[in-house]
């Protein structure tokens, strides 16, 4: 049987984990505390809204993303008028509208295909 950590939880009870060669386990080792610190810190990152729009994001469409970005911070700054910002955002809805445009044709143009080419339920149109 593993020898269990020499730590104590904040509950006041003896931490159960097992053991490293240290004594502790990986979470009350003060070896490690720069790794659970940057784990914490990637952790966040990766469950934050901004991380989730940049993977969500078409590679085609990131550059729009941070140009947006840049505006809105030179916006609150007072280095780029609202009405510019304003127009730089109706021109970029307007460029993301044609991209989902392009991807519903794509996707109809696909469920067309494997519909056409679906031999249990034969299309009966001429």
């Amino acid at each position: 049987m593993a020898s269990r950590c020499n730590a104590m939880r904040r509950d006041g009870q003896p931490c159960a984990a097992a053991a490293r060669p240290s004594g502790y386990c990986f979470y009350h080792d003060p070896a490690f505390a720069e790794q659970r610190a940057q784990g914490r810190r990637l952790g966040g990152y990766a469950r934050s809204n901004a991380a989730r729009i940049h993977k969500n994001t078409p590679p085609e469409l990131q550059d729009v993303l941070v140009q947006l970005m840049q505006a809105l911070d030179e916006t609150y700054g007072g280095q780029l008028e609202p009405r510019v910002a304003g127009a730089m955002a109706t021109l970029c809805r307007a460029i993301v509208r044609v991209y989902e445009l392009g991807e519903l044709a794509m996707r109809v143009q696909a469920l067309e295909e494997r519909d056409e080419s679906d031999e249990a339920y034969p299309r009966t149109h001429p």
